[in-house]
């Protein structure tokens, strides 16, 4: 069985007693808390985390499956960090969401998932949660092991892990807007 790990980044001296109960409700099973984290601080533990130190044989890539207002914050913020937009591809069915994506980043899109997913670094999944199911299942057969990021409320990592085909490697992070990846 899959364990659950979770690091709380706190910007009070000291971790929320509340947020390790509300953690371990959501189905943690080990929390990691740390206090005193800025937000500049988080974001580069987040970001050294998730979109670096990929395995040799993999790509330096980051897949997003859906362009939406989240997605497209994530993208700002990275390509700003000096992430190339040829290593960013986005699936994202709607047309014109896709043209805006190139035009303002410059990143590769498609409109379904397909070979391009394989052998990636990330897979950040960018859907609404009523979407999620549809998605997962669609990308799972293109899959080989990425680690997998949501960021869709709601989600239990279990029945994205099923529909995913069992994989394992899944991070549920918890963004808005305001904090943009800067």
């Amino acid at each position: 069985m899959m364990k659950k790990l979770l690091y709380q980044f706190d910007t009070d001296t000291l971790p929320s007693v509340f947020d390790n109960v509300v953690g371990y409700d959501g189905g943690a099973d080990h929390i990691s808390a740390y206090g005193g984290v800025s937000a500049k601080n988080a974001g580069a533990l987040v970001e050294g985390a998730i979109f670096t130190r990929g395995p040799k044989d993999k790509k330096n890539t980051a897949i997003f499956i859906g362009g939406g207002n989240m997605a497209r914050a994530i993208i700002g913020g990275l390509v700003a960090k000096g992430w190339r937009a040829a290593d960013i591809v986005v699936v994202e069915p709607d047309a014109v969401a896709r043209l805006k994506l190139v035009s303002e980043f410059g990143v590769a899109t498609i409109e379904k998932p397909g070979a391009a997913l394989a052998n990636v670094d990330v897979a950040m999944f960018a859907v609404k949660p009523q979407q999620m199911r549809v998605a997962a299942e669609a990308a799972a057969p293109h899959f080989t092991d990425p680690l997998l990021v949501t960021i869709a409320a709601g989600i239990r990592i279990d029945d994205l892990s099923r529909w995913l085909g069992g994989l394992e490697r899944i991070v549920r992070a918890m963004p808005n807007t305001p904090a943009l990846v800067h």
